[in-house]
């Protein structure tokens, strides 16, 4: 068995709880998160352990926050890794001190984080769009497209893929909207239906995809 894999980041990018639980259920069954990408996060094979996992978002990479990571080494807080201001901590106590953070910063990471993310998004939502455009305008009349199976199938996948697009910069808009009224308050909210809202249109294209084979 190999000692790493590599596996789909299939939560919002801002879901706090949904992400720190996704970690603790991999340490659990030996599986310790080791390197954050993009789309695709990096664990390595370990002994099962059972621990509490934290993400906070901070200002700078996460060479840039030795002051924060000490702090945190003091309550326990093992720092695992870092990508783009999002810190993911570990503490192996059975009721750690919770890690503190100010959640305007917080906020303005998530939102910087999130830029580069829905640029992504929008490029390849209008690239999907104009895919399906062109495979309209292919078919031509109405009859032909609904006799073809396949290309009923191709359109019907575009289609999915523009409006999961869609949904997910909508959730986002939706969210930031939630935060900023919270941050002022000392919190952000939470994102669960989000990365569920994530899922479900990964498992709605990944059903289309699997039919049209």
């Amino acid at each position: 068995m190999s000692a790493r894999k590599h596996l789909l980041f299939a939560s919002a990018s801002y879901d706090r709880e949904g992400i720190t639980r996704a970690l603790g259920r991999m340490a659990a069954r030996g599986w310790m998160l080791e390197n954050m990408g993009t789309y695709f996060w990096t664990y390595r094979k370990c002994e099962p352990v059972r621990s509490e996992f934290a993400c906070v978002w901070l200002s700078g990479d996460a060479g840039d926050c030795g002051e924060y990571r000490a702090l945190a080494a003091h309550d326990g807080w093992e720092f695992v890794c870092g990508l783009s201001g999002r810190l993911i901590f570990m503490n192996r106590r059975e009721r750690p001190v919770p890690l503190e953070s100010d959640p305007v910063v917080e906020l303005a990471q998530i939102r910087r984080m999130m830029a580069r993310e829905n640029i992504v998004l929008l490029i390849t939502g209008l690239a999907l769009a104009l895919m399906a455009l062109t495979v309209f305008a292919i078919i031509g009349s109405p009859l032909e497209f609904l006799a073809d199976c396949r290309a009923l199938f191709c359109a019907a996948g575009l289609a999915a893929a523009v409006l999961f697009v869609a949904a997910q910069l909508a959730a986002w808009a939706i969210w930031l909207a939630r935060a900023r009224k919270w941050a002022g308050r000392g919190a952000l909210p939470p994102a669960g239906w989000a990365t569920a809202l994530l899922r479900a249109g990964l498992a709605l294209l990944a059903a289309i995809a699997a039919l049209y084979v």
